[in-house]
């Protein structure tokens, strides 16, 4: 009896040490998966951060010659449908892949047992499906490619339904069901390709799937009846079915990762095709410096955008000497704001070249170039940050100023309208934000005034500053440009003659030459082009 108690203890103690063990053995691929599934997630943000960043950066920084591409154009719309999702699928399926691999050689291990020539044949069998895997993925990115303006067209029309700016108009003109059917019209003309594919990948996928069933029921067939003859036992037989099962799944999810690895590769191609765009406009990083003031020169330039051979500038003259107060203006399309990008050096010019204190503009650094400048162009962003970001955003190398900022509002004659927003300048200037206010588009341009202003640079360039600002204001705003801008150098572009006339000297352009320049007063006394159309616009105020 004592022995027996012995034996009993024995045994008992040993199956505790077992469950001990199986538990110990659990838990640790428990927290192993669970460390995993940390480490995977944790990648997946981190890597797409490290895209989205790598992304946007270069996007910010394509030359404007990249977008006249419509080839170019077609490769950023695939990239901006696939960057935010493509790298981290394919870094977090690498997790996959491991699992898939450890399985196969697993069970693979299991089969080889029976006869390596089985493994062999399950591998041959699951082939052909990986294979019409990978020319599906194929033909589905080449539609994207060769049907990329029906893609763009479709992402643009339903910006349009989506976005608040665009509604007004939408609605007034009823034009709800007709961009409606445009959407639905070029939604199915491009997934009609790509059911064609699908179509065609269905019935291939049809007949290699076959090959992997037709292995396993050979394979199933072959344990039965090695147990039917006593070669193999009923639980052995469970055995190598389960082991055939697993095999054979881990094999066809593993190929089905490795065919995704490719389909996400070949957009992941896309994206590093981007990002290895070469620069159109070369600036020398050790460029020259010049310091102001600055004496501008244009010498014979000649002028067209890229890949349109109409000609806006052509043997273009023009000498901004330091400190002038020079007014541009002209007919829609004359080439005053064409000018402007010229000086900014968003283009270079074919014919001629632009001089700065003598030295080429390409030869200058063009981060110091640009840093010279403040400017409004006519599309001024409005950014839906605060007031006080709107404005600081005009000079991001130096510390934030208080008192620049509050110099510029006071300049730009946004005083008042910063002591009537709810939070003053901490207010978001986007009403979908809490608190947030939006403003007209007079009241913007006096933000846009503003943040030109604070840069305090040598340069001011102003491109309809004031066409939606009220009368008042825009003689205030350009009475303290004249006063406290006489050492530094103001270029406008404007329409309105209560604005140009303040001007040292005006430039009347017409189909990219210079017709007429003088002051105000010269201008009116020679009886051309400006006085005609300053009488105009006078006799327009007098009705």
């Amino acid at each position: 009896i004592v022995t027996g108690q012995r034996h009993n203890s024995v045994n008992i103690s040993k199956l505790g040490q077992y469950l001990l063990i199986v538990f110990a053995l659990r838990l640790s691929l428990r927290l192993a998966s669970q460390l995993l599934n940390y480490c995977e997630r944790i990648l997946y943000l981190d890597f797409n951060r490290l895209i989205v960043l790598k992304v946007n950066e270069k996007f910010s920084r394509l030359d404007f010659n990249h977008w006249h591409n419509a080839k170019i154009n077609n490769l950023f719309n695939k990239v901006r449908e696939s960057y935010t999702y493509r790298p981290g699928n394919f870094a977090d399926r690498q997790f996959y892949l491991i699992q898939n691999i450890i399985s196969i050689f697993a069970n693979a291990l299991a089969m080889a047992i029976v006869g390596p020539i089985y493994v062999g044949l399950l591998i041959l069998a699951t082939i052909p499906e990986f294979f019409v895997n990978i020319k599906f993925s194929r033909s589905v990115w080449s539609i994207h490619g060769a049907k990329a303006p029906i893609r763009r067209d479709f992402w643009n029309t339903s910006y349009y339904l989506t976005q608040e700016k665009f509604l007004a108009e939408i609605q007034t003109f009823g034009l709800q069901q007709t961009l409606l059917r445009r959407i639905d019209r070029l939604y199915q003309k491009f997934f009609n390709y790509q059911k064609t594919a699908i179509a065609a990948t269905a019935r291939q996928s049809s007949l290699a799937t076959s090959f992997d069933l037709l292995a396993r029921f050979l394979l199933t067939t072959m344990f039965v009846l090695r147990t039917a003859t006593g070669k193999m036992t009923v639980g052995s037989l469970s055995f190598y079915i389960g082991r055939l099962n697993d095999f054979s799944n881990s094999l066809r999810s593993f190929f089905r990762n490795l065919a995704s690895n490719f389909e996400d590769l070949l957009y992941i191609g896309d994206l590093f095709q981007l990002i290895d765009l070469p620069p159109i406009t070369i600036a020398p990083k050790n460029g020259r410096r010049p310091r102001p003031p600055f004496k501008i020169e244009f010498r014979d330039v000649g002028f067209h955008y890229p890949y349109s051979q109409r000609w806006i500038l052509r043997h273009f003259h023009l000498v901004i000497q330091p400190q002038a107060k020079l007014a541009l203006i002209g007919a829609n399309g004359a080439g005053k704001t064409t000018i402007i990008k010229l000086l900014l050096r968003f283009y270079d010019p074919q014919e001629g070249a632009i001089f700065i204190n003598g030295y080429n503009l390409r030869a200058i650094n063009l981060p110091y170039w640009r840093q010279q400048i403040g400017t409004i162009l006519q599309d001024f962003n409005r950014y839906a940050y605060s007031l006080h970001e709107n404005v600081v955003f005009g000079d991001v190398i130096k510390p934030v100023s208080e008192a620049n900022f509050q110099r510029a509002i006071r300049q730009a004659e946004a005083k008042e309208l910063l002591e009537r927003l709810p939070r003053r300048e901490k207010t978001i200037l986007a009403k979908e934000f809490h608190q947030g206010v939006d403003l007209s588009t007079g009241e913007w341009q006096k933000i846009a005034l503003a943040r030109a202003f604070y840069r305090q640079a040598p340069i001011l360039i102003l491109d309809e500053p004031t066409a939606a600002i009220d009368a008042p204001s825009e003689a205030r705003i350009f009475a303290r440009i004249q006063k406290l801008f006489q050492k530094r150098t103001v270029i406008m572009v404007s329409h309105r003659f209560s604005t140009v006339r303040q001007a040292d000297k005006i430039v009347v352009i017409d189909k990219g030459k210079i017709i007429e320049k003088g002051n105000h007063q010269d201008l009116i006394k020679k009886g051309g082009r400006y006085a005609k159309l300053f009488r105009l616009q006078a006799k327009g105020y007098r009705k």
